[in-house]
């Protein structure tokens, strides 16, 4: 996780095999951490940040610590269909 340029922050996601994508719960994790830090909007409830699939938002409702990320909508969904024997 890193300062954004045009967001908040910038988050990227490693998976076990080096893989770089996006992740739900650790998107919730890092804007949790990024809130705590004062790294969204001087301490916000708002966010928007970057990820290896583009930018989302989220919003914190500190009264009970929860984090809501906004998901984007998958781009490309490969057809698996074709290579089922």
């Amino acid at each position: 996780m890193e300062e954004g340029r045009d967001t908040d922050f910038e988050m990227v996601y490693i998976n076990p095999d080096g893989s770089v994508t996006f992740c739900g719960n650790g998107s919730r994790c890092a804007i949790h951490f990024a809130w705590k830090l004062g790294m969204i909007n001087g301490g916000g409830l708002t966010t928007n940040f970057l990820a290896p699939d583009g930018p989302h938002t989220a919003y914190i409702v500190s009264a009970t610590n929860t984090v809501i990320p906004h998901l984007n909508r998958p781009q490309q969904i490969p057809n698996l269909h074709s290579r089922c024997i």
